[in-house]
């Protein structure tokens, strides 16, 4: 009889023994969701699924979105992470993980993602020019804050900080002596970066305005000769005459302060004549050039014209018998302020 009761005990025990681990597998398993950092960033952030290791492990999907259902057709477009346990979230937002054990439960957990940024700093330049210098003027700003801002002449599509000129931490501005396009290099707090483009105009040639009115006198378009043989491409002609009566006039709008060039004799004045310029802007006389024989070197100048709005250029000559048979030439002509 004591025999028989025992082999009952034990049998009852095994039968309990058996039955705990089945209990066990019936239930969710539990998990968490550590993402690879919460500092800012301008990467992807790494979520991986945290399990115990003895965890009994069917499927892991994860999406994008917050989903807090556990039903299949939430989850029709979820990709798979059961092996590797973790998944990128590139953007900013709510990412869910479904985990279903080998009992068939399942387990859904969501996670936020806030730190990344991948926006570009906001930047905008400008420019002012004075005597044929130019000041470009950079503002930038991030919620990140701003690490670094550098300028190169040219239009750069780099990004390095070594292709550019360095400002410093309280320069809010550049200056640049050749005209052009400059590229600017803004870098945010976390390493975003915007280039911005400023084309910068030191002076406008005259050469390139189209005449108002003109006698006896052209943008010329080639080359002509000076007395000493050297050529001169592309300058203002204007024919020369005792009177007066051969100018070129532009019409510049007010836009412009000052005017600068050479003056130079072409070889078709005759050598017996002095040869000189005025330069009249709106109506009043602002320069008149030295009288210049055959030998006269080309003459500088760099003149006010006080934001006229027409300029007329006349060019003389001494008074003789014969029919003027000469163009004065300017040349590097430029306008600036």
């Amino acid at each position: 009889m004591k025999k028989l009761v025992l082999s009952t005990a034990l049998l009852v025990l095994g039968v309990a023994t058996l039955a705990t681990p089945a209990k066990a597998a019936k239930k969710a398993t539990k998990f968490s969701l550590k993402p690879s950092t919460t500092a800012v960033t301008r990467k992807s952030v790494r979520v991986s699924v945290v399990v115990k290791k003895k965890a009994k492990i069917k499927e892991i999907r994860y999406r994008a979105g917050k989903v807090t259902k556990k039903a299949n057709k939430y989850w029709k477009r979820a990709k798979s992470i059961t092996k590797k346990k973790t998944f990128s979230a590139p953007y900013n937002g709510w990412y869910s993980v479904r985990l279903k054990n080998k009992a068939g439960k399942y387990t859904v957990r969501n996670i936020q993602v806030q730190c990344i940024d991948k926006t570009a700093p906001s930047v905008k330049t400008d420019y002012s020019v004075a005597n044929k210098v130019g000041t470009v003027s950079v503002s930038a700003w991030d919620n990140n804050g701003i690490s670094y801002i550098g300028y190169q002449k040219g239009w750069l599509k780099s990004k390095k900080k070594a292709d550019y000129t360095a400002m410093q931490n309280d320069q809010k501005s550049f200056q640049v002596t050749t005209p052009g396009y400059y590229t600017v290099c803004v870098k945010d707090g976390v390493g975003n970066t915007y280039l911005a483009y400023q084309y910068v105009e030191l002076w406008k040639d005259l050469w390139s305005e189209k005449p108002f009115d003109s006698e006896g006198a052209r943008n010329y378009e080639g080359t002509l000769k000076d007395r000493k043989g050297n050529s001169v491409t592309n300058p203002i002609a204007v024919t020369t005459s005792d009177s007066g009566n051969y100018y070129i006039e532009y019409f510049l709008g007010g836009k412009y302060g000052k005017l600068s060039g050479n003056i130079i004799r072409s070889d078709e004045i005759s050598d017996e004549k002095n040869a000189w310029i005025q330069i009249i802007a709106d109506g009043v006389l602002v320069y008149q050039s030295s009288k210049m024989n055959y030998k006269t070197e080309p003459i500088s100048f760099d003149i006010a014209i006080n934001h006229a709005k027409y300029v007329k250029i006349v060019a003389f000559s001494d008074k003789d018998y014969y029919w003027s048979d000469g163009y004065m030439l300017i040349t590097n002509a430029k306008l600036y302020n």
